[in-house]
């Protein structure tokens, strides 16, 4: 699923600075652990610590904003409470209210955009072993 960082922009509203002249680039796949971003098409989602423990992360996780690298210049999108200066590279940075529910409205409308019925296979051992 594509959607372009303008319509990410429309989608989950908030600040949308630094994309002059990139509001039409593609963004294909978002990360919440910086160290799996390898190119333009992926947006980083930074959770603030209040986030992580939403998330059952530790309470001394840091804030997701320390792990961004700022030399970094394979990166489409920062989705992030909290704005990033001093990139080394003009990165488009979405400035929302909360990461969470955040999440939860990019998932609705991906979710939205399936034709077909989503089946979700849960739990923690026996997925790999899945035939179809």
């Amino acid at each position: 699923m594509s959607l372009t960082i303008k319509e990410l922009h429309n989608i989950l509203g908030g600040n949308l600075l630094d994309a002059e002249g990139k509001e039409d680039n593609v963004i294909n796949n978002f990360e919440n652990w910086f160290p799996f971003i390898h190119n333009k098409s992926t947006a980083y989602i930074s959770p603030n610590k209040h986030t992580w423990r939403r998330f059952g992360r530790d309470a001394n996780a840091k804030e997701g904003n320390e792990y961004i690298k700022k030399d970094k210049e394979d990166l489409g999108l920062i989705i992030t409470e909290t704005y990033v200066p001093d990139m080394k590279f003009k990165t488009p940075q979405l400035v929302i209210n909360d990461s969470a529910n955040t999440l939860t409205k990019l998932a609705e409308e991906m979710r939205l955009q399936y034709k077909h019925p989503v089946v979700a296979i849960t739990g923690s051992m026996g997925k790999v072993q899945l035939e179809c």
